[in-house]
């Protein structure tokens, strides 16, 4: 039998019911998508040289920021450069801000100094002869490939060739090479290539060339050299002049 109770409960129901289809569903929260940006970190700075000298201007060299294929980024666009102690002498700072669709921080230093190296042309010639000191039967010898290869990266990291006056540095590279006899330069030119890989690779590879340095006499001496914190910018350099002259 339908009472009025039982009619009274079903209608409460199908109230409830209505009440409940026609409530707002909830908003529900949505994380933002994944952050898409890429690190600067991880790309590679240069900048045209690394010593200036001081003429109480401020130093601004341009700064290039590229990825591991070479990839040029552009300046105002995915980064900014800011330059801080950039007009005194000692240690300058490049801050690299990335913009946009990259993120993070990149640091450059430079250095500001009163005045260039001045290069002692004998001296220098001296070492560079020990690119030609080889016996007629001895050319190209691993021996002595290695011993001017060392005395090459020990002489540029003594005085600090990176701080040299580069115009008077290119100078005396060049009179040394003209003032060659034929034959010389033609040892030369037979070696070169041969010492300049080899002075990389000690730099890059020291624990490959280490049987080669002592029997040539000259691991200790290296071992020191390699200590050296500027010794990449001071072989630098002088290998880019050599590189040049034929």
């Amino acid at each position: 039998m339908f009472t009025k109770k039982m009619g009274a409960a079903l209608l409460s129901v199908m109230m409830m019911t209505s009440l409940t289809a026609c409530s707002p569903k909830p908003k529900v929260k949505t994380t933002e998508s994944a952050d898409q940006s890429i690190d600067l970190t991880n790309f590679k700075v240069t900048i045209p040289q690394k010593t200036y000298v001081y003429d109480g201007k401020p130093k601004t060299p341009k700064v290039t920021v590229t990825s591991g294929d070479n990839d040029a980024l552009k300046e105002g666009t995915d980064y900014r450069v800011t330059y801080s102690n950039n007009t005194k002498v000692g240690t300058a700072d490049i801050t690299i801000k990335g913009l946009k669709n990259y993120k993070g921080t990149l640091h450059q230093t430079f250095t500001i100094v009163k005045s260039l190296k001045k290069i002692d042309e004998t001296a220098l010639k001296n070492i560079l002869n020990e690119m030609i000191a080889f016996d007629s039967g001895d050319s190209g010898s691993s021996t002595k490939v290695v011993e001017a290869a060392s005395d090459l990266l020990t002489y540029v990291a003594q005085i600090n060739l990176a701080k040299a006056d580069k115009k008077a540095l290119t100078k005396a590279v060049t009179s040394w090479y003209t003032g060659l006899t034929k034959e010389q330069q033609a040892t030369l030119d037979g070696n070169k290539d041969s010492i300049l890989d080899t002075a990389d690779g000690i730099i890059a590879h020291y624990k490959d060339y280490s049987d080669s340095l002592e029997d040539a006499g000259v691991l200790d001496q290296t071992k020191e050299t390699l200590k050296v914190k500027h010794l990449k910018d001071d072989w630098k350099a002088l290998k880019k002049l050599l590189e040049k002259v034929k």
